[in-house]
């Protein structure tokens, strides 16, 4: 642990330490709650992609963040339900997808 310390002198010259613990900053509890409570995962675009989804989520009242994440449970909804389609008796995904 860190350790904030302060001199001082008392009047008859004599050099006082103070020492007292570091407080923490706010973006350093933020940044502690994210790594709790979050998962982090990167993902790579071609140049230029990005701002092309940006502004696709930007104009659907979405942050990228919210629209990547949104874009993904809808994907594994899709596909969970092709799946469960194919296992009721359908041969094909295009078939579950009718």
């Amino acid at each position: 642990m860190y350790m904030d310390i302060k001199m001082l002198y008392n009047l008859m010259g004599e050099v006082i330490v103070l020492a007292r613990p570091k407080t923490k900053t706010t973006a350093q509890i933020k940044n502690d709650y994210a790594r709790k409570v979050y998962d982090d995962v990167r993902l790579q675009v071609k140049k230029g992609q990005k701002e092309i989804i940006k502004a696709h989520a930007e104009v659907r009242g979405e942050s990228l963040n919210g629209f990547i994440n949104r874009a993904i449970q809808e994907a594994m909804e899709r596909d969970n339900a092709a799946y469960r389609a194919t296992e009721d008796g359908t041969d094909t995904k295009e078939e579950a997808e009718e």
